[in-house]
């Protein structure tokens, strides 16, 4: 088609109204991308490799529809339209993804998975990617300032798109009708702007851009941008993730302000270049600015938490009223830590494309976003298995700083030679300062640090308690969760989940233990006559921290039986045989952490029944604390749908076990032959549970918790907890559990016949 427009075409939208539709179309493309995520996590597992592949495929693809767009904008003459049938296709696209992505969860060949993902997101992301180099070709005016109206309110936009998908739709609808809502929105996108853009055509370009040549070195800075906002955002998850329980909601709270932060300072570039502004010497200043914030990054974020002291974790949460006000308290604490910086990060797209960009706009525009997005990847890959590694999250913030610093020096170099020296204070903070200690939540504190690990997958450390009456007392905790110790209460649930199934079982070839912890629960599989025990646990550092509770796991590690799999425990439940197991025992994370429902949830729980062999025993850890008495309902409705036949058996006080057996179990004799093994008595004695068929329990558990809504791939409700949370819930949390476990343990009266 001719670059020239024909008369009629020769319309001209406002920008706001273009604005308002790439508004939406951020929205939508966030929202996507959360339902994405989740499905890929259940594709592909929640370790880092999965989440590195899952973020190449999004960012990736990002930035191959920017090269794309940069070929396509020549020859279109009528941008608006072209951009309403690219949002049309996408919806389209996007709509098949949600229904099909499922359909990948059992699929047991790894590169079969890869390459089915990848044809059902890919498409999607590349069509992302095309739309600003299009769609700025329908804008009049400069171009800086068209991209900062455009490129601020779509990320605005993503803005809206987290908020209201990560914290209000999945917990109401699920994530497969929140996805095709997300959908519908596009397709109204698509069907506006193909309709208003008839008599649309290319914007008249300004007289200064007219003939301007690109500058190709510009393409660097572009490149470095976008590592180092990638970078500092995941740096900025990690640090700031330990102080609000690892929830879903915490995630969302922070990529929600971030990405405001990079839409309102997008925004402000955009109005100073309407007003006259030097985009050059604006970089330099924006970017030597942001560079000290981040490199001061670690201060800001503990003076966040000075300024709004309190308890901001999900574990307390038992009403809407209270959900809302850790959710507010959460939002500033964010807000005073990642906000000035992600403001003047937002700067940096609008400002450095204008310098970058020539006379023709749209090209200019596609070959800027592909190098700019290919930067993020780069970054976010690099935070993930270089700078959390080698330079934990403080030394992680002075190298993204450094490199802001030096896209401000270019710029003032660019400008005036003389102001480039302004880029040495940075720089030197950068290099110079001594890096910031770990982040490791409020839990941590006042104990005796034994051994951190800012790894590729968590931030974890052993500590040693300092209580009075706790001395000696050791807790793992990762991204500010305390998830195992070795206290007298947790050796005593961690030993009976690893003894109930071993013992229910009728047969003992072959174990799976889901969750090391602090591998008391294998050590207590490990001393039955198990012919071999697979232990799977998703994050690389358990080689670390199970040494250190060696006196309570029997140096499990060392012992032969014992094949340790570093890998997310529902994929390698989806890669193994059916039947191919006695015992099975599960011990996740706490329900409410993030990307946790997937193992509590009735298509897991349906997986585990297809891998007991007949007669095998599975049982599932059912934390009592921390949650309502609606949510242990939900959990316990959620097993006993997939094992009618399951018993609740109380562990401790704050503890509980579902165990499920697949046909008649251990015949009694061959029960009373495995208690009396020196190994099993000896450790049941010490906990004080001799013979664990005294320990309280029932049967029957479907008619004890009634009918109701349960936890599932697509509506993981106890990690989306919010929307079944009532305004006020007068009752405590140990009214919810007391009452709960009144239900649970009250003697069964059976209807008197008629």
């Amino acid at each position: 088609m001719s670059d020239a427009a024909s008369p009629e075409a020769r319309d001209s939208v406002p920008i706001r109204v273009l604005a308002g539709l790439f508004f939406l179309s951020g929205a939508a493309t966030l929202g996507y991308e959360i339902v994405w995520a989740h499905e890929l996590s259940l594709v592909f597992g929640g370790t880092t490799v999965g989440v590195a592949y899952v973020t190449a495929l999004f960012m990736g693809g990002l930035g191959i529809g920017g090269a794309i767009g940069a070929r396509l904008v020549p020859h279109i003459r009528r941008p608006l339209r072209a951009y309403g049938v690219i949002e049309g296709v996408l919806s389209l696209a996007a709509i098949a993804s949600i229904l099909l992505l499922p359909s990948l969860r059992w699929v047991r060949s790894t590169p079969l998975a890869h390459l089915g993902a990848a044809a059902l997101v890919l498409p999607c992301t590349v069509l992302m990617g095309t739309t600003l180099p299009v769609l700025v070709e329908a804008v009049s005016g400069r171009l800086g300032v068209a991209l900062g109206w455009l490129y601020g309110l779509n990320t605005l936009g993503a803005v809206a798109g987290v908020v209201l998908t990560g914290l209000v739709a999945v917990g109401a609808l699920g994530f497969r009708a929140a996805g095709l809502c997300l959908a519908g929105l596009g397709l109204f996108v698509a069907a506006t702007a193909y309709l208003g853009g008839r008599h649309v055509g290319r914007a008249e370009r300004p007289v200064d851009e007219v003939g301007r040549p690109t500058r190709p070195a510009w393409l660097l800075p572009a490149f470095a941008t976008g590592f180092a906002g990638l970078a500092a955002e995941v740096l900025w998850t990690r640090a700031l993730i330990t102080e609000f329980n690892a929830s879903t909601y915490a995630f969302s709270l922070i990529l929600a302000v971030f990405l405001a932060g990079l839409a309102i300072g997008a925004a402000a570039a955009g109005r100073a270049m309407a007003a006259g502004a030097g985009a050059l010497r604006l970089t330099g200043i924006t970017q030597l600015l942001c560079a000290a914030l981040v490199v001061f990054a670690p201060e800001l974020l503990r003076l966040a938490e000075s300024m709004l002291p309190g308890y901001v974790g999900v574990r307390q949460v038992t009403g809407l009223d209270i959900w809302l006000s850790t959710i507010g308290v959460g939002l500033a604490r964010t807000t005073v830590a990642v906000f000035p910086a992600a403001f003047l990060m937002g700067w940096s797209f609008p400002l450095l494309c204008q310098i970058y960009a020539g006379a023709e706009r749209g090209t200019a525009v596609g070959r800027f976003v592909a190098i700019n997005t290919g930067g993020a990847v780069v970054g976010a890959l690099a935070a993930h298995f270089v700078l959390l590694p080698l330079l934990g999250v403080g030394g992680g913030f002075q190298l993204v700083g450094a490199v802001l610093g030096l896209v401000g020096a270019a710029a003032f170099y660019a400008s005036d030679r003389r102001l480039a020296l302004l880029a040495a204070f940075p720089l030197a903070l950068a290099v110079l300062r001594p890096a910031a200690p770990p982040f490791l939540g409020r839990g941590v504190a006042k104990h005796r640090v034994l051994m951190v690990d800012e790894g590729v997958q968590d931030t974890t450390a052993v500590v040693e308690l300092s209580f009075e009456g706790m001395e000696g007392v050791r807790h793992i905790f990762a991204n500010g969760i305390a998830y195992a110790g070795d206290g007298p209460a947790a050796r005593r649930y961690m030993y009976l989940l690893g003894h109930l199934p071993a013992l229910a079982a009728r047969g003992q070839r072959r174990a799976l233990v889901i969750c090391a912890g602090t591998g008391q629960t294998v050590a207590a599989v490990a001393r039955h006559d198990i012919a071999h025990i697979d232990l799977v646990d998703i994050s690389p550092v358990v080689h670390r921290t199970l040494p250190f509770f060696h006196k309570t796991n029997d140096d499990v590690l060392q012992n032969p039986r014992v094949q340790l799999h570093i890998e997310d425990g529902r994929r390698f439940a989806a890669m193994a045989e059916p039947g191919s197991y006695d015992v099975i025992t599960l011990e996740p994370p706490p329900a409410r952490a993030a990307a946790v429902a997937s193992l509590y949830s009735t298509t897991f729980y349906a997986h585990i029944a297809t891998l007991l062999a007949e007669g095998g025993a599975a049982a599932q850890w059912l934390p009592l604390h921390g949650m309502t008495g609606p949510e242990l309902d939900m959990l316990t409705r959620s097993f006993a749908e997939v094992f009618p036949q399951a018993r609740f058996v109380l562990l401790n006080p704050d503890e509980g076990a579902l165990l499920a057996i697949r046909g008649a179990g251990a015949p009694p004799e061959t029960y009373e032959s495995r208690l009396k093994r020196p190994s099993v008595h000896e450790q049941l004695t010490s906990i004080e549970v001799p013979d664990p068929r005294a320990l309280p329990s029932s049967s029957h558990l479907g008619e004890r918790v009634g009918p109701g809504v349960v936890v599932t791939d697509d509506h993981p409700r106890i990690e989306y907890f919010a929307a079944d949370l009532e305004w006020s819930t007068p009752a405590s949390e140990r009214d919810a559990q007391r009452a709960f476990l009144q239900r649970m343990l009250a003697p069964r009266t059976t209807p008197a016949s008629p």
